[in-house]
């Protein structure tokens, strides 16, 4: 497929279609992962609650690709945050809605959606930016970090090897896209120097899910290729 803007809509459609049809067997409203799926939802607490010890009470946190608000948002909530979440899936978004009232969610594509210069303590994007197209990703990330204040944290699920593909997804074609994690890091210290000048602290950690090896055949095996990137990003200051 031709590497440009419209085939990278179709590959970011095909993912609002996706998760449209796979919602609730994607994710219950407790926020778990379906019942034989070799995915877990059982770190993200533990990634919230780090994120949280470095956030004041009250920070303002955007979820891009939120799904249906569970477990990431509703944690963000319960922490005490203003929590804003973005996602492509109409029934995603509004599970939201109802799952999560105290939050503030939009329907859009984050490849289209505006984003505010310093207007968030802190970014998160969980499982959403491995669905992205690699070219749209990387002008993504300069986007989000401008977004953020300064001293802001933005933590992330990205790519540990590189891979591309669409694959038979809860019984849905979905699309991935994603580099290996250095090539993460290096972008991020890239956007790091080009609006502050400064140095920008890095924590990758592999994320190894239970053996997909039982799992349905429609769960690709994420333990392969998915890693997590937290960023303590000295974000714009001055500029």
């Amino acid at each position: 497929m031709r590497d440009d803007a419209d085939s990278r809509a179709a590959q970011r459609d095909l993912v609002r279609r996706g998760y449209d049809a796979v919602s609730r067997a994607y994710r219950t409203d407790e926020g778990e992962s379906a019942v034989g799926s070799s995915e877990t939802t059982a770190a993200y607490e533990s990634w919230i609650q780090e994120l949280a010890s470095h956030l004041a009470p009250g920070a303002r946190v955007l979820d891009i690709g939120c799904g249906a608000g569970v477990p990431a948002a509703r944690l963000l909530v319960e922490a005490g945050f203003e929590v804003t979440g973005v996602d492509i899936s109409q029934v995603q978004i509004t599970r939201a809605r109802t799952l999560v009232p105290q939050a503030t969610f939009h329907c859009a594509d984050i490849v289209d959606f505006g984003l505010e210069p310093r207007t968030f303590d802190a970014i998160i994007s969980l499982y959403a930016l491995i669905h992205i197209p690699l070219h749209d990703q990387r002008e993504l990330l300069s986007r989000i970090w401008q977004a953020l204040r300064p001293g802001g944290l933005f933590l992330a699920v990205v790519g540990h090897g590189r891979w591309t593909g669409v694959e038979d997804y809860f019984g849905a074609p979905m699309f991935w896209d994603h580099a290996d994690t250095d090539t993460y890091v290096s972008w991020l210290r890239d956007h790091a120097s080009r609006w502050s000048g400064t140095a920008t602290s890095l924590k990758a950690t592999s994320v190894t899910p239970s053996s997909s090896r039982n799992a349905p055949r429609s769960v690709p095996p994420r333990d392969a290729w998915v890693a997590i990137t937290l960023a303590a990003l000295n974000a714009p200051g001055g500029h």
